[in-house]
C-alpha cells in the first residue's frame, strides 16, 4: 500500500515518518508534499490508499484539496490533522466524506489507531469493489461476446459503457496462447486481466472502442473499435501501450470495417482463417513504428504459431518480418 503526507511544515512530515506504524500496516511507500497542488500531482500519479494532510496551507490548502479529492471520486482514505479545532475545516473534512480528524499535536496511539482503521476499511471496501468490478466485467464480456453475431452492439451495451458508438464497426483480434504461455505464470485469467486493462485504459481516454474477453472462443481477445479512420495508427499505439504496460510483445490481426459488426468480426476471423494477415506489430524498442504489410509469405507459419502458442517460434518469425519491411 501507499500513503501521501500533505503539510507545508516539513517537521510535520517527519513526526509522522517516524510515528506511523507503515511497516505492520503493509504501507511501504510513502510520499511528501508540501502544498495541495503537489499531492495532486503525486495522488494522480501515484494513487496512495491512503491520504494525511493539513488543512491550512499555503498556494493549494487542505479544503480545496479534499474538494478535489471528493470531485475525482477517489477511494482513498483521507485523514485530517490540523492544529485548528475549527468549525470551518470540521465541517469542510465532514462535507467531502473525509475519514476522520486529528489535532495537533499528534498523539502517537491516536495516530495509529486511526490509521488502522483507515486501513481496515480500505481494505474492505475495496475487496467489495473488486468483487462488483469482476460481476460487471463478467457480465459485460458476455454481452459483447454476444454482440458480435448480431448486426449492432444492444443499447444496453451502450449504456453501459456510458459511449455513443458510431460506424463503422471495425474488428482486431489478439490471440491470447502465446501470451498466456510465456506471461503471468500462465495464470490466463490474469493474462486477460492486464492486457484489456491496458487496452482500455487507451481506448476509452481516447473514446475510440473497447477490448473485452471473448466468452465464447477460447483465448481470444477481440477489440471493437469506432471512430477510427486509421486503424493502422490506433492498433499501433495500442500494441506500444501493451509493450510499454506489461513489457510483451503480440501480434494483432485485423479486418476490414462495416455497418455491421457481425461482418466486421468476420472480416478480422477471415483475415486469420484465409492465411490473409494483415500484422500490425511494433518491435520490442519502444517508440518504433512500423508499416504495415500483406504477408503472404509468412501467412501459414504465422498461423500456426498463434495457434501453438510458441513464442520462439513467432518471434523467429516476426524477425523475418521485420526484415521484410526495413528491405
Amino acid at each position: 500500500m501507499k500513503a501521501i503526507i500533505v503539510d507545508d511544515e516539513k517537521h510535520v512530515r517527519e513526526g509522522l515518518l517516524l510515528l506511523a506504524d507503515w511497516e505492520k500496516l503493509g504501507i511501504n511507500t510513502i510520499l511528501e508534499a508540501a502544498d495541495g497542488n503537489q499531492a495532486m500531482q503525486l495522488i494522480s500519479k501515484h494513487r496512495p490508499e491512503i491520504i494525511f494532510t493539513d488543512m491550512s496551507m499555503p498556494r493549494c490548502d487542505g479544503i480545496d484539496l479534499l474538494r478535489w479529492i471528493y470531485e475525482n471520486e477517489l477511494t482513498a482514505k483521507v485523514i485530517v490533522i490540523s492544529g485548528y479545532d475549527d468549525f470551518k475545516y470540521t465541517k469542510n473534512a465532514i462535507m467531502y466524506g473525509s475519514f476522520d480528524y486529528i489535532l495537533k499535536p499528534i498523539n502517537p496511539a491516536e495516530l495509529n489507531e486511526t490509521l488502522t482503521r483507515a486501513v481496515v476499511e480500505w481494505k474492505q471496501q475495496n475487496s467489495a469493489r473488486l468483487s462488483t468490478l469482476e460481476n460487471n466485467r463478467a457480465v459485460l464480456d458476455h454481452l459483447l461476446s454476444d454482440s458480435l453475431s448480431q448486426p449492432h452492439l444492444p443499447d444496453r451495451v451502450s449504456s453501459q459503457l456510458n459511449i455513443v458508438i458510431c460506424k463503422p464497426y471495425s474488428v482486431a483480434i489478439i490471440q491470447m496462447a502465446g501470451i498466456i504461455q510465456t506471461a503471468y505464470k500462465k495464470n490466463a485469467d490474469i493474462a486477460f486481466e492486464k492486457v484489456i486493462e491496458t487496452c482500455n485504459q487507451f481506448l476509452t481516454k481516447k473514446d475510440k472502442g473497447v477490448a473485452f474477453k471473448n466468452t465464447n472462443k477460447d483465448e481470444e481477445l477481440v477489440l471493437i473499435l469506432w471512430k477510427t479512420p486509421d486503424i493502422k495508427e490506433i492498433i499501433n499505439q495500442v500494441v506500444l501501450e501493451i509493450k510499454r504496460a506489461n513489457e510483451l510483445d503480440c501480434l494483432i490481426v485485423a479486418g476490414e470495417s462495416s455497418d455491421e459488426l457481425m461482418l466486421a468480426y468476420k472480416s478480422a476471423k477471415n483475415t486469420l482463417d484465409k492465411f490473409n494477415l494483415l500484422t500490425l506489430t511494433v518491435q520490442a524498442n519502444e517508440g518504433e513504428h512500423y508499416d504495415l504489410a500483406y504477408l503472404l509469405d509468412f501467412s501459414v507459419e504465422v498461423k500456426w504459431a498463434i495457434q501453438s502458442g510458441s513464442v520462439e517460434q513467432l518471434d523467429r518469425i516476426l524477425d523475418k518480418i521485420f526484415n521484410k519491411i526495413e528491405d
